[in-house]
């Protein structure tokens, strides 16, 4: 069987032996696939079979579910809370009768998110365990997490997330919360302010420090063994797309393959082997009379003899399979991301030798596709002052066609000022636009109306943050817009910028991107 995930932890202000079956049950229904089952007893249905085994005696007492099921695959979730009188236990396995190239993105279960979020204090190691990602963002907190990164005892991996500022921060807590979703019980996630950030790198070892926009994902003793490359993995924001699961899925394999599973203390060991055993017998039994569903062998009996030098024999040979399978992956994965660097490259090239040459900037929301223009467009200034109440435009039912549109008018933009600064052209955007077709000319207005610009308290209105380079007050008035969506309330989005591609810059300053109310005109 392949081991594909474990969550282990201590809860000692909740009895997870009782909160445990209601949990379960409850997850089961939500996923449309109610089982109702008492005390050591079985429960067959279609391809799944689920055992609840219960043990007591004076080490403590547990209690176990064991679900089995038949889906491209067998696949058997194992979960055991013990109580013993040191300690709250709460101990879930995931495993797969595919071989580990096959499995695909296995997520913490939900009825272990369930128990981490059922109102007690879970701990794992030093850590108290979250299911929500926890702000770096003052002196206190990035102490808190550095203590933990270079703790030796720490066994709990930690994804470390630099998210940057305006719309690239939003998007980095969007991703931050759905891995520590995906995650759960299985790391912590931390997302760190960029004030923090500049602290945190000048700490942390050069081979280990988040010099860009990204995830980094640090193992247990990742700082300690920094010329070990198989205790840290870094994932620039470039390589994530606008699914906002992405990150948690591609460390979640990345922890599949490195983990090197923490040391069970022996008394939680031997409760839970109890209830292997109960849950064996009671598979046993029911196929004494009836076949064995898919994917469950109940012919196996748990063996019960423990030689000691048989099995560090065994743990020597995994650990060396798995360093050599480690290090096998992480070449891949290099020789993947410089094959990939190196089609950029040449793409960006090719584009760049052609004054046609195609940009597309298409993604899901409007904060993805000013994240994505800043990263592709060469003509383009966005700073984060331009971002105005973007989570308000996003959260409207056509934001994706409003995305859509919003990328096509940046590519444009990039088109027209590739073609003043290499082809010559001398007109404006609009006059471009009219020639070359290629954004509506109807949604552009290169001036503001007199009536706009005559109140005082309307002009004030358009007055952006912009670079120094473009001017020295860091302000500009900017008439020109696009009407990303020409009729409507004020929800509706409006652009603002201002063309300097003749001028120093040679670049489009984008001076506002928001919805319509925040740059009212006379009549609106």
């Amino acid at each position: 069987m392949t081991h594909v995930y474990r969550a282990l932890w201590t809860d000692d202000s909740l009895s997870l032996i009782d909160v445990l079956p209601d949990e379960l049950h409850s997850w089961l229904r939500s996923r449309g696939t109610p089982l109702e089952i008492r005390p050591n007893d079985i429960v067959v249905a279609d391809h799944r079979m689920l055992t609840w085994s219960h043990y007591e005696n004076t080490l403590g007492k547990a209690t176990q579910f064991v679900l089995h099921e038949d889906h491209l695959g067998g696949w058997t979730t194992c979960i055991t809370a013990m109580w013993t009188a040191e300690h709250n236990v709460l101990w879930a396995d995931v495993l797969t009768d595919l071989p580990y190239e096959q499995v695909g993105i296995v997520n913490a279960p939900r009825v272990v998110r369930n128990l981490l979020l059922a109102g007690g204090e879970p701990q794992i190691g030093r850590d108290s365990i979250e299911v929500q990602p926890q702000e770096v963002d003052d002196q206190n907190s990035l102490s808190d997490l550095l203590d933990g990164l270079n703790d030796p005892l720490r066994v709990i991996p930690y994804l470390v997330i630099r998210g940057g500022k305006g719309t690239d921060m939003r998007l980095a807590v969007q991703r931050a919360t759905r891995a520590s979703e995906t995650l759960a019980g299985l790391a912590q996630v931390f997302m760190v302010h960029e004030e923090s950030m500049v602290l945190l790198n000048a700490a942390l070892p050069v081979g280990r420090r988040l010099e860009e926009l990204g995830a980094r994902l640090f193992m247990p003793r990742a700082n300690d063994e920094h010329q070990d490359e198989r205790l840290s993995y870094f994932v620039p924001d470039s390589e994530l797309d606008d699914d906002q699961k992405t990150l948690g899925r591609m460390m979640l394999r990345r922890i599949g393959a490195t983990s090197q599973w923490p040391a069970v203390p022996v008394t939680w060991s031997l409760l839970k082997r109890e209830c292997d055993l109960l849950s064996h017998a009671l598979v046993q039994s029911y196929t004494s009379s009836s076949p064995a569903p898919p994917g469950v062998d109940a012919t196996a009996s748990p063996d019960t003899s423990i030689d000691q030098e048989e099995i560090e024999r065994l743990r020597t040979e995994i650990e060396r399979l798995q360093t050599e399978l480690v290090v096998a992956a992480i070449a891949a994965e290099e020789a993947e991301t410089k094959a990939e660097s190196y089609l950029d490259h040449l793409v960006r090239e090719l584009v760049t030798d052609r004054p046609d040459g195609p940009l597309e900037i298409r993604k899901g929301t409007i904060a993805a596709t000013i994240s994505q223009a800043r990263q592709v467009a060469n003509h383009l200034h966005i700073p984060a002052s331009a971002e105005q109440s973007i989570e308000v435009l996003d959260r409207t039912e056509v934001s994706n066609v409003w995305a859509r549109d919003l990328g096509q008018f940046f590519a444009s933009l990039e088109r027209y000022a590739y073609s003043v600064l290499n082809a010559g052209f001398q007109g404006d955007f609009l006059a471009w636009l009219k020639q070359n077709g290629d954004y509506s000319a109807q949604k552009i207005a290169m001036k503001e109306s007199e009536s706009v610009m005559k109140d005082p308290e309307l002009r004030a209105k358009r007055v952006f943050g912009v670079s120094d380079a473009l001017d020295v007050t860091g302000q500009k008035l900017m008439q020109a817009h696009a009407k990303i969506q020409i009729r409507g309330g004020g929800q509706i989005p409006r652009v603002y910028f201002f063309d300097d591609t003749k001028g120093q810059t040679g670049k489009v300053h984008i001076g506002f991107i928001g919805p319509h109310y925040l740059v009212p005109t006379a009549s609106f």
